[in-house]
């Protein structure tokens, strides 16, 4: 019988916090970095990198989350599709127990969703997004992919969040609301109205251009 294998991308505090999510799921679990950026960690933090994947990743395969933080928000869409694409991965949900996921709710893969998350029914949920604890997902809201949502965050009913966002910490969208894809959206930023224009930075209650 195979060996049940995690492999996580990334190998700092999100990838040990999420590592001890799994539990006793997997027989193995395997963190990396990518070669270029292994170098720049101290060694007792990088495990492996993508070159010395264990043998049994290469000739069948294995479940697959990325742990890159949101300081490179590309980066996290980038390294997603290409490792799970080309190395045998496959991308997987990690939440955590405490967490709440309606069954109503449509979920894609490689998610994490931390203690205190709660997605409503309805909700239209991409891959590879990072939910960070007690953030909520009101009601038929839709999100994209690669985004990261910090704790205590708010996105309210009937919403639509692209790809690559950032929402920081307290962050309220009101309902009925569109962000553009990578939108960077400071901490305790109340949204009264809808932001079109990829790429662009908000503060402030109510949000404005930064």
């Amino acid at each position: 019988m195979r060996n049940k294998i995690l492999v996580i991308h990334g190998a700092g505090r999100l990838s040990e916090m999420t590592s001890k999510f799994v539990g006793n799921k997997y027989d193995k679990i395997v963190s990396f970095v990518n070669p270029e950026y292994s170098s720049r960690l101290p060694q007792d933090h990088c495990l492996s990198v993508i070159t010395s994947f264990p043998s049994e990743i290469v000739e069948g395969s294995a479940d697959y989350i990325s742990t890159i933080g949101y300081k490179n928000m590309e980066a996290r869409k980038h390294a997603f599709c290409t490792l799970s694409a080309n190395y045998f991965l496959d991308p997987v949900n990690i939440i955590h127990p405490r967490s709440f996921i309606s069954p109503g709710a449509d979920i894609g893969v490689g998610n994490i969703f931390f203690p205190g998350v709660v997605i409503e029914d309805g909700v239209k949920i991409g891959d590879n997004n990072i939910f960070w604890s007690n953030s909520c997902i009101c009601h038929d809201s839709t999100l994209g992919s690669h985004n990261f949502f910090a704790a205590s965050v708010t996105v309210g009913g009937f919403c639509s969040v692209e790809e690559c966002c950032f929402l920081g910490f307290g962050s309220i969208i009101n309902e009925d609301l569109k962000i553009a894809k990578r939108t960077f959206v400071a901490s305790g930023t109340v949204l009264t109205k809808s932001q079109l224009i990829p790429g662009a930075r908000i503060c402030g209650v109510p949000a404005r251009l930064m």
